[in-house]
């Protein structure tokens, strides 16, 4: 490691605040808009050429961003004004490994000074070198972002067919249709509440006054809002609930495959728990009567997000909708061979959205993992090439 050499940060790579651009000004077009908690809109004008490096300069701290395109920086972030001949996915994966958080203001609203991370002590490679740990990083992150496309497609797909079944009623055309509160629907299928379907549990967050209640290790899955984001299944949490925290609310353990809609702040979110787990009380799950309720109900509820938002809102600021306002929500009930049948249509592509979550789960923890010893040195690209190619 002769040839890396120590640095100043401001020495390699030159950050700059964000620029402002008022609402009333903005309009949406074919250029990002980078906030310090990522792409938020689009402009139709930049004032950056891609490639570039974003990181939050105030509000959301500790985040970077790396995009290939031309883009515009809001004033809540910094961006890298000048590489200064580094490589700049190198830059962008190197930024990941400061402590943000030790240079925040600690006020309210947490705030960045560029000119004291410009101070910040690096050690950095030649060229060829960065360019070789970047590649390395973003084979990971190229193959977790492609399996997010995928189960993107995916979903769509089930998407789809749940259309064609349950709104277009493409395969019942030939059937009996009768009125029903929601309109015409084939004879036999009925509109019923979505406790029908199941077993509705509203959250419960054991005593936070017991440590022991949790685990830091191995427990059940807590699943809160913020796991929910993005994601389908859900079977990895930031927190989990221990043996004991489990005991002391047994009737609310979801088994897996348990719906869990959020009902308090942030409403409408949909995932699966892949593992048996409790969820705290701004989330309402259902327990299916049959597994092959499971997907059905799933995009069913994602569909419900706008109802779910009116019956939250009450005139309130902070929007909460009741277990038993959910509880009673109507929906339609086809019939328990129709729903089979459309289960094993649909399985085959929830089973691949799970394993495709599954995987990137694993590179993400591995790409963590290698991403702050590539970039000090401690493992060398030679070494980390064949962890990359038994991992990809």
């Amino acid at each position: 490691m002769q040839d890396w050499k120590k640095h100043k940060l401001g020495e390699i790579a030159l950050l700059k605040r964000g620029y402002d651009l008022p609402d009333r000004l903005r309009e949406k077009g074919n250029y990002q808009i980078i906030s310090s908690s990522g792409v938020t809109d689009t402009h139709i004008e930049y004032k950056v050429e891609g490639p570039g490096v974003v990181t939050g300069r105030y509000g959301t701290i500790g985040k970077v961003f790396y995009t290939t395109k031309n883009f515009w920086p809001l004033n809540t972030s910094l961006y890298v004004k000048d590489f200064m001949g580094n490589d700049s996915k190198f830059i962008y994966y190197l930024l990941q490994t400061i402590n943000w958080q030790s240079y925040s203001t600690k006020s309210a609203v947490p705030g960045i000074d560029r000119n004291e991370v410009h101070q910040e002590m690096v050690v950095v490679p030649p060229l060829q070198e960065q360019e070789n740990i970047a590649s390395i990083l973003s084979a990971f992150d190229d193959k977790i972002e492609l399996n997010l496309q995928m189960n993107k497609t995916l979903e769509e797909m089930a998407m789809a067919l749940y259309k064609h079944w349950f709104v277009d009623f493409g395969p019942f055309q030939n059937g009996k249709f009768v009125e029903s509160e929601l309109g015409m629907i084939p004879e036999g299928w009925e509109v019923k509440s979505i406790n029908s379907f199941g077993k509705i549990v509203c959250g419960k967050t054991p005593s936070k006054k017991d440590e022991n209640n949790f685990s830091s290790g191995q427990g059940y899955p807590f699943i809160k809002i913020p796991d929910m984001h993005g994601k389908v299944f859900v079977f990895e949490t930031l927190e989990k609930i221990s043996k004991q925290g489990n005991k002391l609310q047994l009737n609310k353990l979801l088994p897996a495959g348990s719906v869990n809609i959020s009902c308090i702040a942030t409403v409408g979110l949909v995932t699966i728990n892949s593992l048996p787990a409790h969820t705290n009380q701004q989330i309402n799950s259902i327990i299916p009567d049959y597994s092959s309720f499971k997907y059905y109900l799933y995009i069913s509820m994602l569909n419900l997000k706008d109802r779910f938002m009116n019956e939250a809102s009450g005139g309130s600021a902070t929007l909460n909708m009741n277990t038993s306002t959910f509880s009673s929500i109507e929906i339609l009930k086809p019939l328990n061979t129709e729903l089979k049948e459309f289960d094993l249509l649909v399985s085959n592509l929830f089973e691949q959205i799970n394993q495709n979550a599954i995987e990137n789960q694993t590179l993400t923890t591995l790409r963590d993992t290698l991403l702050p010893k590539l970039i000090s040195g401690e493992v060398r690209v030679k070494d980390a090439k064949q962890m990359v190619a038994t991992a990809l």
